[in-house]
């Protein structure tokens, strides 16, 4: 694949993801009344977890998913809890559950020769009413993206930045609390 279609390719994709974020369908004096005691984070039977440079990743395919589940599922549930829980202090006490369905993380090997790091976490997410145990808010495919730079910066920025799946927890926290607490889809973290 040339380099001008890995280019097409992951602006498309961006482009994409602008346009695909659900709906926060809450009025903003729901929003400013939440409270978010629990965050619950799991992952969907059918997920994709494309994280090309994990370490200590086994072979066996369920053996494989186990391992990456555990160790994404700490970094992002970290950031969900030290951004959203935070921001949302109000009154009326929810549960934010997120199911991730994608996980991508490029390797240290594309970012060096293409040039970008794009890494990207999609879940579909539910916000309920800690009280009544009714859905206040679902949403579907929800993206939240990171960039980094590439070729030789990136492998300058990854000798002192978080390692990838803490930049992309980071960043999914902070575009999901930004959409959570004012309906509006930002990318980047």
């Amino acid at each position: 694949m040339s380099f001008r279609a890995v280019v097409v390719l992951s602006l498309g994709l961006l482009v994409a993801a602008y346009a695909s974020n659900p709906q926060n369908t809450l009025t903003q004096d729901r929003r400013d009344s939440l409270r978010v005691d629990k965050i619950e984070v799991s992952f969907a039977p059918d997920a994709q977890l494309l994280w090309f440079d994990a370490q200590g990743v086994p072979e066996e395919p369920a053996a494989k998913r186990a391992y990456l589940e555990q160790k994404a599922g700490a970094p992002i549930k970290a950031a969900l809890d030290a951004e959203i829980k935070p921001a949302f202090r109000g009154t009326d006490p929810a549960t934010l559950r997120v199911r991730i369905r994608l996980i991508h993380i490029q390797a240290m090997a594309a970012r060096v020769i293409f040039g970008a790091a794009l890494y990207s976490i999609r879940a579909d997410l539910e916000l309920v009413d800690a009280k009544s145990g009714q859905i206040m808010l679902a949403a579907s495919n929800f993206d939240g993206l990171s960039a980094g730079v590439g070729g030789v910066a990136g492998i300058l920025e990854a000798a002192v930045a978080d390692e990838p799946i803490v930049r992309v927890s980071k960043a999914f926290a902070h575009v999901l609390s930004a959409w959570l607490k004012t309906g509006e889809a930002r990318k980047f973290g």
